[in-house]
């Protein structure tokens, strides 16, 4: 694998020096200062999504040492941000599977990773918007309160289907069809995603913030 990646970096570096000089040029007139402050931020964003976190697994009964909280969110944003098409999904997989390995149930890090991704997705939504208001950009305004929308609907679905068994019968019903469907074109899953799914989302529903 390593003999590959360095191959195709050095292919890329061969096939399109030029674009390579040019951010080589852009890096020497960077104002470091603010390069700095970004730093900064995102290193406070980091800390305060982490500390967020952990706090979410407390309340769901789950005791994780801050660092490692920290560690999992930092590694999952990397991946999020590297793998490509399916980042999310993965990042979310390698999470679950961490808490897994430290005795953190599904149940309680799946209604803890559900109430965060909705704040986070709020508070995108919102700086977005603040950020479009004072560009004064309207289409890009728009652009990004709907992007935040179409990211908030997965886990408000969750949360409803914890909240309200009509809806809980619902999305149990649409995943024993994906179910069916994956089965009758590659043969798996083979186990009952289903019953598993409505055993993880009663116990979500046995959990409330203070």
């Amino acid at each position: 694998v390593t003999v590959v990646v360095l191959a195709c970096l050095a292919g890329l570096v061969v096939w399109d020096r030029s674009a390579l000089a040019a951010s080589l040029r852009a890096v020497l007139h960077l104002r470091w200062g603010w390069l700095a402050a970004a730093l900064g931020v995102q290193v406070v964003s980091l800390l305060a999504a982490a500390r967020g976190h952990r706090r979410l697994l407390a309340e769901a009964g789950a005791r994780v040492p801050l660092r490692r909280v920290l560690a999992i969110s930092t590694a999952s944003g990397a991946i999020a941000s590297s793998v490509p098409l399916a980042g999310m999904q993965t990042a979310a997989a390698y999470s679950f599977r961490q808490y897994h390995r430290r005795g953190v149930g599904l149940g309680a890090s799946g209604w803890a990773f559900t109430v965060a991704w909705m704040l986070a997705t709020l508070s995108l939504a919102a700086v977005v918007a603040v950020g479009a208001a004072v560009s004064g950009n309207l289409l890009a305004a728009t652009a990004g309160v709907v992007t935040s929308v179409a990211f908030l609907l997965p886990p408000l679905a969750l949360l409803l289907a914890v909240r309200f068994p009509a809806v809980r019968r619902l999305l149990n019903a649409l995943v024993v069809w994906l179910m069916a469907l994956c089965r009758s074109l590659v043969g798996r899953p083979r186990t009952d995603l289903a019953l598993a799914l409505d055993q993880q989302l009663t116990r979500m529903a046995g959990i409330r913030l203070r």
